[in-house]
């Protein structure tokens, strides 16, 4: 089972507004991984607004909750993908754009690319 965790501290969660918490991922990756199920996660780096402190923060709960997960699936950047707070408020994230933004969410509907 993969987990999109994405952000893996207090304030990356509320910066992604997951609207969930650290002890629920810490549960439910524990919970999975108790009843024999092979879990892995995903998790997303270098997202706006992220500090030094959030990164320390996620790699101290990556190593402390190491044994329930089998291994880490994927470590992805920020990518901008339709519906997400990136997406809908880019300007409230501080993400500038190099090309037209309304030409960029034609060209690209769903996702644009890294």
């Amino acid at each position: 089972m993969r987990y999109g965790i994405d952000g893996w501290s207090k304030n990356t969660l509320k910066l992604h507004k997951k609207g969930y918490t650290l002890e629920m991922i810490e549960e439910v990756i524990r919970y999975t991984h108790n009843a024999g199920i092979n879990v892995s996660i995903n998790l997303v780096i270098g997202i706006p607004f992220e500090t030094e402190a959030d990164i320390d923060e996620t790699i101290e709960n990556i190593l402390k909750n190491k044994k329930y997960y089998r291994f880490i699936a994927n470590i992805n950047t920020l990518m901008m993908f339709n519906g997400s707070v990136y997406w809908d408020e880019p300007d409230k994230n501080g993400i500038i754009f190099k090309s037209d933004r309304a030409e960029l969410y034609k060209k690209y509907p769903r996702v644009i690319p890294t």
